[in-house]
């Protein structure tokens, strides 16, 4: 048994012996079943979102909920909307507690720093510790950011994600001159939405990105 004020991120509350009555989980649920019963194709689904997204972010619950679902693109697109309303509603989000995989509750500026830590390392060049401000500021530069400036941050993070993952297995090689530029450029070419995704700075896309590049790694012939 929890306190009442404490919400449950990803958690099956029945399954983990919990009672809870505030599940975020379940929006990504109804985005699933929303998505999935038409049958939607990717531009479909992109669409869907940009009505959902706002939709949602209307209330507290939904704002907490669209946040910490990574799985709703993390494009710059959708990552500003979805931040910025949480700190629309952050006085209302600050008397809970939110339990997410360790099942530990936490503070919401505890929460929003684990879960876009990224964002922040991405976005902020000077920030102040202070979760609250740095978000503000991140989505400030996000919403003016050029597409230079945008890859520019973005190559720039990756490598520095790459001294931080520590599973990833070949580190030097990912950091070797044009590697993750190639890939980043093949994406933009081949499947720009997957490189869109990247360009919000979440941690979740950017270790994707970093591991797959790892596993196609290619020993040089000796």
């Amino acid at each position: 048994m929890v306190a009442p004020n404490v919400v449950t991120i990803s958690a099956n509350p029945k399954e983990e012996g919990l009672h809870l009555q505030w599940r975020a989980y379940l929006l990504d649920n109804l985005r699933c079943e929303a998505e999935w019963i038409p049958r939607f194709g990717r531009a479909e689904c992109v669409a869907f979102r940009r009505v959902f997204i706002p939709f949602v972010c209307r209330s507290p619950w939904g704002a907490i909920s669209a946040a910490a679902l990574p799985c709703l693109v993390n494009s710059i697109e959708f990552t500003v909307p979805r931040i910025e309303a949480v700190l629309r509603h952050w006085e209302a989000l600050d008397t809970l507690k939110y339990v997410d995989f360790d099942e530990r509750p936490i503070s919401l500026a505890k929460f929003m720093s684990e879960n876009f830590h990224g964002n922040v390392a991405m976005w902020v060049d000077q920030p102040t510790g202070d979760i609250r401000t740095d978000l503000a500021t991140a989505i400030a530069e996000m919403r003016q950011a050029s597409d230079d400036e945008i890859y520019r941050r973005l190559l720039k993070r990756l490598r520095d994600c790459v001294d931080i993952k520590t599973e990833l297995q070949h580190r030097e090689w990912l950091k070797s001159p044009g590697v993750i530029e190639a890939e980043l450029e093949a994406d933009k070419k081949a499947n720009y939405e997957w490189y869109d995704w990247l360009t919000g700075g979440h941690h979740f896309e950017h270790g994707r990105f970093l591991s797959g590049l790892d596993r196609d790694y290619v020993p040089p012939v000796q």
